[in-house]
């Protein structure tokens, strides 16, 4: 595997499970609009950016507020928080990764605030050098721009010496758009088609 300077990593999926929260997290923002989601369309919406998700659901800009709202209160409760759980593998890989002297970010669709929540209520702080969420940039993934920020902040610019490891399609592409090597998390064999380098597990970085 090769070895690189600087790891940035996707959070929910990637990092940490976050299967479980999310589902309760989309069930409650829809309900406070009065529509209902099943897993199925959780598990769906969990690959894409919230924007995406409203075009897609066709949610009323009226109903944005509401929406927002419930989201934000639902994701940031403590319960929802204790339900967002390391894969085994998760402090191992970036404590091996610290060890050797490299940069580690975490690049989310998450908010800064409620990955500082999740990684405080594991121990967690401190794992990364930087932290880019929703509540910082304007574009969210596929868009290149969470990763140029996050690559910003560490005082490093795009190359061959940067990569991104996240658990879909869109963390790609949004890889590509900021010219720095990916990989793909696929521990389920969920895009066994995909042509290009997949992980099973994190720990193949080492």
């Amino acid at each position: 595997m090769k070895e690189y300077d600087v790891y940035l990593f996707d959070f929910d999926g990637t990092l940490f499970d976050t299967k479980r929260s999310l589902r309760k997290v989309w069930a409650d923002a829809f309900a406070a609009i009065g529509e209902t989601v099943t897993d199925e369309q959780c598990d769906h919406y969990m690959h894409q950016n919230l924007f995406q998700t409203l075009d897609e659901r066709q949610v009323k800009k009226e109903d944005y507020p509401a929406f927002g709202a419930a989201l934000t209160a639902s994701i940031d409760d403590p319960t929802t928080v204790a339900q967002n759980i390391p894969f085994p593998e998760t402090k191992a890989v970036l404590d091996a990764v610290r060890a050797k002297g490299k940069k580690i970010g975490i690049v989310s669709g998450n908010s800064v605030h409620h990955i500082q929540l999740v990684l405080a209520y594991w121990g967690y702080e401190g794992v990364a050098d930087v932290l880019m969420g929703s509540d910082v940039y304007q574009h969210g993934k596929p868009s290149p721009e969470p990763l140029l920020f996050a690559l910003r902040d560490l005082g490093e610019t795009p190359s061959p010496s940067v990569v991104y490891v996240g658990d879909s399609l869109q963390d790609i592409e949004a890889s590509d758009a900021a010219g720095i090597d990916s990989y793909l998390l696929d521990r389920d064999g969920e895009y066994s088609d995909f042509a290009r380098p997949r992980l099973k597990s994190l720990l193949e970085l080492l």
